[in-house]
């Protein structure tokens, strides 16, 4: 059960996670059904409502969305979809809910927990605390009315990293986390444009060395320590051109000041949010990625540089020692002077080192960070809930076969063995 699925793309990363873990299952031969809305970050989507569509193999049926939310926020109260999880949930030997704020969350537990269906909750990073604190008020209602029976009804709560796991540990739920982070299609990021091309789309990279940051402009992500950075870079690197590329998260105007206070205008491109054949050029231009990050709970930006081959700097904030401990990058602390010291270090280095650096990158997503590998890791979860065992906090990889699967799942809901006859979308 999830607010909002694809093709609503607009609502970014948490959709594409569900989206990916969902395609992963279905592709490893498992029935995989999602209960979502017609929402999209623009209105309703335009697909047929309250039957089954086939995607990539997965069985998503829309429900009309009742209420959007206001002034709640992103609520997203849909009162068929509300039917639909109290008619069906018994049919089902596991559920997700891979959200906790929002009206399919309410509806997925109540379902759940009313037709005795065991379930695992996925906050995705919105109970850390840099996360938690924001819109308080509307958090801790939710949390009352709600939110705090959905979570210690749970058979497992889902982290996307060690920090937010021992976050969760506080919330009372030691014993139900399981750590199991999102992942990456490796193949959209295998025959990358030329930075030719890349050239040609932005005049102002050539002959530039670039440095790329490909994420929202906050003040959480370090800007104020990466500018100046880029400034003290300047004294030995003065070819290097910093590509801000990322929607304004409200702080814009703090990134224009600091350029324009450490006279950075002619080092810096400001390109918005980038997608599609535009993101690929921008990580295609780049010599080294960065995120100077005060918090995040899993940097899925990082995730693509590296499965780029790019070396990555990044800080303890980004959660991701994994990077550092496998070369194939540098963490530092988010201070303009350890950043400039980290990017001074890879800009001397030689093509042949930094791709050494990135190719060791690209074997780590390869092993660890496909979506592949991240639906086995589920598989793994889900087992564990069926079978009574504990619930591994760090899960490998399971080979369960189908045929295992079937015997030990006889009452999961049946829309079609592989939904031939689903019409495709």
């Amino acid at each position: 059960m999830v607010n909002y699925y694809e093709p609503a793309f607009g609502f970014g990363g948490i959709l594409r996670a569900v989206s990916g873990t969902c395609r992963a299952l279905a592709a490893a031969g498992h029935e995989v059904s999602v209960f979502t809305t017609d929402a999209s970050d623009r209105g309703r989507l335009q697909v047929p409502v309250r039957r089954p569509q086939n995607r990539d193999g997965v069985a998503v049926t829309y429900y009309p969305l009742t209420w959007r939310g206001w002034p709640l926020g992103r609520f997203y109260y849909a009162r068929a979809l509300a039917a639909a999880c109290a008619r069906e949930a018994g049919a089902f030997d596991v559920a997700h809910l891979s959200t906790l704020w929002g009206h399919a969350s309410i509806a997925g537990a109540r379902a759940c927990a009313n037709a005795m269906v065991p379930y695992v909750v996925s906050p995705h990073g919105t109970l850390e605390p840099h996360q938690y604190g924001l819109k308080s008020w509307k958090k801790r209602l939710h949390m009352a009315l709600c939110g705090r029976r959905a979570l210690d009804r749970a058979a497992a709560v889902h982290a996307l990293c060690r920090y937010e796991a021992d976050n969760l540990v506080q919330f009372g739920l030691e014993g139900k986390i399981t750590c199991v982070p999102n992942g990456i299609d490796p193949a959209e990021f295998t025959d990358l444009p030329s930075p030719m091309e890349a050239a040609e789309r932005w005049p102002t990279l050539r002959g530039r060395r670039v440095i790329l940051f490909l994420s929202r402009l906050h003040a959480i992500k370090g800007l104020d320590q990466l500018l100046p950075a880029l400034a003290e870079l300047r004294r030995t690197c003065d070819d290097a051109l910093l590509l801000l590329a990322g929607p304004d998260d409200g702080y814009a105007s703090q990134v224009n000041a600091l350029i324009d206070a450490h006279g950075l205008r002619r080092d810096v491109l400001l390109t918005g949010m980038l997608t599609g054949h535009d993101r690929l050029l921008a990580l295609a231009a780049a010599e080294v990625f960065v995120l100077p990050s005060y918090a995040e709970c899993f940097p899925m930006a990082v995730v693509e540089a590296m499965a780029c081959a790019l070396p990555v700097l990044i800080t303890p904030g980004c959660n991701f020692p994994e990077a550092a401990e496998a070369d194939a990058g540098l963490m530092v602390d988010p201070r303009s002077r350890e950043l400039a010291g980290a990017l001074e270090h890879l800009m001397a280095m030689s093509d042949g080192q930094r791709g050494a650096m990135g190719a060791r990158g690209r074997q780590l997503v390869e092993s660890d960070y496909t979506w592949d590998v991240i639906a086995r890791k589920m598989i793994t979860v889900y087992r564990a809930i069926l079978d009574g065992k504990p619930i591994p906090l760090h899960p490998e990889p399971c080979e369960m076969s189908v045929e295992h699967h079937a015997a030990r799942s006889g009452a999961t809901k049946n829309h079609a063995p592989s939904h031939p006859e689903l019409p495709n979308r």
